[in-house]
């Protein structure tokens, strides 16, 4: 057994782990929906629930009608207490399995405080159990996920030597590690040294509420900064409010750390904190909000992710006050969030923040715009109600979603609720219908509709076991349809619907909507979106025939104008009123006679 106590000096020689890429699950992806026709709104999780669920057994859960509106796009953590939530997230994290794990005491939550950025340095999934023997479902997760290796959180006052000796009979001495000392702070000063002794980053938060506060203060910033700093790869540390506390500031000391960023505002780290950090020579960034909810959303922007449709998926975790072990599921959700490039942002109860339903809609139009949308993990303990509305608004139903938070959404949002909503109705389709999209406006342009890339639906959507494993319709069946039509990404859908196309055509197209038709900012997607609508209404329901030589050249010219007006940010109406000549030239090439509208 390899005791670690706070013995900085020695752990400092220790083997160097710092910047470690978080590779747990790189190849270890939840199954995306196979993409359909150019330009349907899909159902980002279809069939994903179904796939999940059985590993999970009764960690995992659908939602569905009988509680509410299908949640297609959305997979729920229904844990019951602290150890459920945590495996649940280890579950779907490390579903190739993992060597090694973390172990945490789970009825308080201060040693596991710094696993959240120790999850990405180890690569290792946050277990808990109880002081003094292990949870037989811990134990069951420990072997399911292979792990050979495990390291303790906090002392013997918090995991026992009773488990540490069974633990050590279990793996070995060589294979059993504890981080604890006297207080929080301390065990998070004794993992970083231990996972990042000479770390030239560190994320900084508060150990303790203030005085009379909800302990939830103490760890609500962490909820979202677990993610941050494992992907990253940075170690987190703990001090106290008013002053920098002496185990840190060894730390810092030995490792010579050149950057800390601070999570949290001025009640949370003290100004004298970060002067103390100033006066070493460190560079100080701090990442803070008017409140938790809004910083969890500020530690999301240090991610690149400034709103909704810039992460792979949203991790919605319950950031409130209960009395159940919230931070349980929210701590172990850091490696998740890591894998997936991906946020955790903060619901209350059955509400959403104003904040959380900012970033979310920020997103909406992006989201409604792309050939797939990304999932939602509700993670344990989250209320059904704001798991809902996430879910709805992810897929733009923004109607459905202000009606679940009794018009709080719109309130949330003012002028901005009807000016998405508006945008959202030209993209999005009716009952039964699908939606254009922008790539599906750019190839209805072009006459190509991307059915021919679907599958077979008798294959995918006819209600039998075609592969007779007991299930009827599982992905893998409407993968294998996909992939035989060369479909089985964005990317792929969209290159298929082009193949037929000349290449200077296709090229063309990708100038105008990116790579993969989603790779532009809503906000230019609204102003293309709305100049498309103006050059069909310009053809009069005609399109071209783009291996027309005449006509080819003219598409291009016009998508290109288009890109050029895109790229000097003009405004539709600027655009639309400089592509009379190409609009022309190419109503001159297919002979439409009835032109109408834009250039009467």
């Amino acid at each position: 057994m390899m005791t670690r106590s706070n013995r900085l000096a020695a752990l400092v020689a220790s083997a160097m782990l710092v910047a470690l890429p978080v590779t747990p699950a790189a190849a270890q992806t939840l199954p995306l929906p196979p993409p359909g026709t150019v330009g349907d709104v899909l159902s980002p999780l279809e069939d994903l629930v179904s796939e999940i669920t059985g590993p999970l057994g009764d960690l995992a859960c659908q939602l569905n009608g009988d509680e509410g509106v299908p949640l297609d796009n959305a997979i729920t953590l229904c844990g019951e207490d602290a150890v459920d939530a945590a495996i649940a997230l280890s579950r779907i994290t490390f579903q190739d399995g993992s060597s090694h794990a973390f172990i945490g005491r789970d009825d308080v939550f201060a040693d596991t405080l710094s696993s959240v950025a120790g999850q990405g340095l180890a690569g290792a999934p946050l277990l808990l159990t109880q002081t003094g023997a292990i949870d037989d479902r811990t134990s069951a997760a420990l072997d399911e996920l292979g792990v050979t290796r495990v390291t303790i959180l906090g002392s013997v006052l918090a995991i026992d030597e009773t488990v540490e000796a069974q633990l050590v009979q279990r793996y070995g001495a060589d294979n059993v590690e504890r981080f604890g000392g006297p207080s929080r702070i301390e065990t998070a000063a004794d993992l970083a040294a231990g996972l990042a002794p000479q770390a030239d980053h560190v994320a900084l938060m508060r150990a303790y509420p203030a005085a009379g506060a909800d302990q939830s203060q103490a760890y609500a910033d962490a909820l979202s900064a677990g993610p941050f700093a494992s992907s990253l790869g940075i170690p987190s540390l703990l001090t106290t409010t008013d002053y920098l506390h002496p185990a840190t500031l060894a730390y810092l000391q030995s490792a010579d750390v050149s950057t800390v960023t601070i999570i949290g505002g001025e009640l949370a780290i003290g100004a004298a904190v970060e002067q103390a950090l100033l006066d070493m020579g460190i560079t100080v960034n701090r990442v803070s909000g008017v409140n938790r909810w809004d910083t969890s959303i500020k530690i999301a922007n240090q991610m690149d992710i400034f709103d909704a449709s810039d992460a792979n998926r949203l991790i919605l975790t319950q950031g409130g006050s209960d009395d159940r072990p919230l931070w349980a599921a929210g701590f172990a959700a850091a490696a998740h969030g890591a894998v997936y490039q991906s946020p955790v942002i903060l619901a209350d109860g059955p509400l959403l923040p104003p904040e959380t339903l900012s970033f979310i809609a920020d997103g909406v139009l992006s989201n409604a715009l792309r050939l797939s949308n990304q999932p939602v993990v509700c993670n344990s303990f989250v209320d059904f109600l704001a798991c809902e509305t996430v879910a709805l608004m992810m897929v733009g139903s923004l109607d459905e979603a202000n009606q679940l938070t009794g018009g709080g959404l719109e309130a949330a949002l003012g002028p901005v609720f009807e000016q998405i909503r508006s945008l959202v109705e030209q993209i999005l389709p009716g009952a039964g219908e699908a939606g254009p999209g922008l790539v599906g406006q750019v190839l209805g342009l072009l006459g190509v509709t991307g059915n021919e890339e679907a599958p077979d639906s008798d294959l995918c959507s006819d209600g039998i076991d075609n592969d007779e494993d007991g299930t009827i319709d599982e992905s893998d069946e409407c993968a294998a349809a996909f992939a035989a039509a060369g479909s089985s990404t964005a990317e792929q859908q969209l290159q298929a619907a082009l193949s037929t196309l000349p290449t200077d055509v296709q090229d063309a197209v990708i100038r105008l909507v990116g790579p993969a038709g989603d790779r532009v900012s809503p906000s230019t997607q609204g102003v293309i979106t709305t100049v498309l609508t103006a050059v069909n209404a310009a053809l009069d329901g005609s399109t071209v025939d783009a291996a027309d030589d005449e006509q080819g050249a003219a598409l291009i010219d016009l998508l290109d104008a288009i890109t050029a007006g895109v790229e000097d940010r003009a405004s539709a109406t600027t655009i639309v009123a400089g592509l009379d000549p190409a609009i022309a030239a190419l109503v001159a090439a297919i002979a439409v006679d009835a032109v109408g509208g834009i250039l009467d």
